[in-house]
């Protein structure tokens, strides 16, 4: 009957991994829960968030930190860095965003035998440094039963040339949470995506063959420009 609670590395010692979170079998998540961003994608990262009291808030409002963490490899060799950015996006409310390889999901039972993720925790020892093992090649984010991965300074064909070229495509958008995670990876930078009108002006398309099934224009897009016939995450 208890409901699992999401297991993460966030640090290691040793050999092991180190889940964050209440313990599911005896914790309350009374001060901090731990929530996936993406409930049916646990291994794209997770939300740890803490309230505190309310001392210096006003109203007495509790004080909550959001900690966002992505599973990535990247620069973060070991637990937290003392250069990431906190921003208080309300009164009291704070948010903090990690990248690290140190946010994939343990592959652990927790509750029941559950499985957290389909990222396994691993730890190599000549670089005394875990590392996320997801069946993708170097470079390669996994997410779903795909491998995602960004390459900047080309044009759409040649992206998407590049993309063919490691037997995929440029990526189509299904889902609000493949939007999410497909712009956690972008990070801010101007990306093309798979969708085209190339074919028939007002008719776009995937370059993968999927459905066109989610859609979530910006502001006045398409504006049917004859020269705009590509699609880019911004």
């Amino acid at each position: 009957g208890s409901t699992p609670h999401m297991a993460y590395e966030v640090y290691e010692s040793a050999y092991e991994c180190i889940a964050v979170g209440p313990d599911a079998r005896t914790a309350t998540a009374e001060q901090y829960k731990v929530e996936p961003l993406a409930a049916d994608a646990p291994h794209l990262g997770f939300i740890m968030t803490y309230m505190g009291d309310g001392a210096y808030c006003p109203g007495g409002k509790a004080r909550e930190l959001r900690m966002t963490f992505l599973c990535d490899d990247n620069e973060i060799d070991t637990g937290l860095h003392e250069d990431l950015l906190v921003e208080e996006v309300d009164a009291c409310v704070y948010e903090l965003t990690v990248r690290s390889a140190f946010a994939c999901p343990v592959q652990c039972p927790i509750v029941d035998g559950s499985v957290c993720g389909t990222g396994v925790c691993n730890y190599d020892a000549d670089a005394k440094a875990a590392y996320c093992d997801t069946g993708c090649p170097d470079g390669f984010v996994a997410w779903g039963d795909a491998c995602y991965g960004r390459e900047a300074g080309a044009s759409f064909a040649d992206a998407r040339v590049a993309c063919q070229e490691t037997a995929g495509d440029l990526t189509s958008i299904h889902t609000a949470d493949e939007l999410r995670f497909v712009s956690a990876m972008a990070d801010g930078d101007v990306c093309w995506l798979g969708g085209t009108d190339q074919t028939t002006e007002g008719t776009w398309k995937w370059t993968d063959g999927s459905k066109w099934d989610y859609v979530n224009w910006a502001n006045g897009e398409p504006n049917g420009a004859a020269d705009e016939n590509c699609l880019q995450l911004w």
